[in-house]
């Protein structure tokens, strides 16, 4: 000793590299006055399947261990200094390969050791010297250790001694007189149980105080890292809005597309990983406003059977930044004019990704747009999207919607407001998207083919939010904790019913329409018993 002894995979080390490590390891010990065949270095490389770290196989790790037996580190500067050279001896060679590496180091009483059946003379410097020049093992007449003798318990033992000139005579050691051995024995196994018991209490403090700590750094880190994320996130989105309102976007399709994929990223980045942390369902004080629940379309659970309102990373630049404010794990039940007003937006936005996309042909945007197609071109339809979606969102009544008629088939039956009965809710709705001059534009006014097209029951969102509270719909943001098939509700998927409504939606002016039966369809296929 000293010996060092690594642990490896075959062929992580060459041979070249093995004699190195070997050569400044021995020099290291010799500058401590060792003799250099006292150093031992081993190389154990485990054989496939021997050897994991992290439980990885083949591991890109090493692990050594360092034994001493020579002398002992006394103070906790020359420890340090010690464990100093030891790191500039490895980690040039290991460093470099991008191996992981890690080592203890293990002091032993000399008590044990022998070489050649000698124990080494640490305390006779004249003969360490003799071992040092000739770098090998020489006799020596150990006068001091020859008589040494021990004792694990002084309380049963006492030497007796005889000193006599030139020699020193060692006797049989003669036992104390006192208690029965039994009762001693008893004595000192219970102190030992509660000795025993003691440094168990105290390791466990330890350890908790540790891995509390530990765990409140953490926290703070992670803080610091979800605000840097939000700030930077929100000024990226700032700067996207600035830059669509200047205009600049129309002209630089190219910088839009850039645009918008950096804004996706610093969204993605900065979805809420911790959902399960806020489960419970908050007091309706604590519930966000109808303009932050939007989130919920993109950050709610991902189900794979049901359709995605992905935008395109051109049109995530006109994403409003309003828009990013929800997480799902802030509300679990969202109430039916939440829901309302929540599709209102998504139809809007949705129509507005449609009517801002030239690569979107006139015949794709028929279906959803037939009734406004007939009175105004693309191009003014688009910009009354644009302005009822920010009017909506920033919660203000938008400049050019007069002149847009609202327009319910007949059949649908009277779209007239009505008086909630027992147990339904008012109409809370936060901004009033009726035409101020009151009356409602005529399905005759259309084409044979519009009205034929427009046959069947229909509902506007004041039919639709009435016909959710007389079915008694749960609205479920997250998967209900409690019992789907074991309660008398409809829980519905919040998101899975907004992507298919505004699949089957159709623009009647001042409010998306939605036939009856697609309507039904969609909460049959909404229910997180379906889901």
């Amino acid at each position: 000793m000293p010996r060092w002894t690594f642990e490896l995979a075959p062929d992580t080390l060459t041979r070249e590299e093995k004699a190195l490590l070997a050569q400044q390891i021995t020099k290291l010990y010799t500058t401590y006055g060792i003799p250099a065949f006292w150093v031992n270095v081993f190389f154990h490389e485990n054989g496939e399947g021997n050897f994991y770290s992290g439980g990885q196989y083949p591991p890109n790790a090493i692990f050594f261990h360092l034994d001493h037996a020579a002398s002992k580190i006394d103070s906790e500067e020359l420890r340090r200094e010690f464990i100093s050279k030891v790191n500039e001896i490895v980690r040039p060679i290991l460093d470099p390969k991008g191996i992981k590496w890690e080592y203890n180091i293990y002091e032993h009483p000399r008590d044990n050791w022998r070489i050649n059946g000698i124990i080494p003379p640490m305390e006779y410097p004249e003969v360490l010297k003799e071992w040092v020049e000739k770098n090998a093992p020489i006799p020596y007449k150990d006068t001091v250790r020859d008589y040494k003798l021990r004792t694990d318990f002084e309380v049963h033992y006492t030497d007796i001694t005889q000193e006599t000139e030139g020699e020193r005579t060692v006797h049989i050691r003669a036992r104390k007189r006192g208690r029965p051995q039994k009762a001693i024995g008893a004595s000192l196994e219970k102190d030992k149980k509660e000795k025993r018991r003691a440094q168990i209490r105290l390791a466990q403090r330890a350890y908790r105080s540790r891995k509390d700590a530990d765990t409140e750094s953490l926290n703070q880190r992670v803080a610091q890292l979800e605000t840097a994320a939000q700030t930077m996130s929100e000024a990226v989105i700032t700067l996207s809005d600035i830059l669509l309102e200047s205009g600049v976007l129309t002209s630089h399709p190219k910088l839009a597309e850039h645009l918008g994929e950096t804004v996706h990223i610093c969204l993605a980045l900065t979805k809420d990983t911790s959902d399960e942390h806020n489960q419970e369902t908050p007091r309706e004080s604590q519930l966000p406003s109808p303009a932050d629940v939007s989130l919920a379309l993109s950050e709610c659970e991902k189900l794979d059977r049901i359709p995605r309102l992905d935008p395109s990373p051109f049109h995530l630049s006109y994403y409003p930044s309003s828009l990013f404010m929800f997480k799902p794990g802030d509300v679990a039940v969202m109430e039916v004019p939440q829901f309302i007003e929540q599709l209102r937006i998504a139809c809007l936005y949705e129509g507005s990704l449609m009517l801002n996309n030239p690569s979107i042909p006139p015949e794709a945007l028929r279906r959803p747009f037939r009734l406004l197609l007939s009175l105004f071109t693309r191009e003014t339809i688009t910009s009354i999207f644009n302005n009822a979606l920010q009017a909506r969102l920033h919660r203000k009544l938008p400049t050019n919607f007069k002149q847009v008629p609202f327009v319910h088939p007949s059949a649908a039956g009277d779209s007239n407001p009505q008086t909630p009965g027992p147990g339904q809710a008012p109409d809370r709705r936060p901004i009033d998207f009726h035409p101020q001059s009151g009356g409602h534009g005529l399905l005759s006014d259309f084409s044979a083919q519009t009205q034929k097209e427009l046959d069947g029951d229909w509902l506007d969102v004041q039919d639709l939010e009435r016909h959710l509270l007389e079915r008694d719909v749960r609205l479920c943001v997250i998967p209900p904790k409690d019992s789907v098939k074991s309660s008398s509700k409809l829980v519905v998927n919040v998101k899975a019913l907004i992507v298919a409504l505004v699949n089957k939606g159709m623009c009647l002016g001042h409010s998306p329409g939605f036939r009856r039966s697609d309507v039904e369809e969609a909460l049959n296929s909404s229910t997180w018993r379906n889901a």
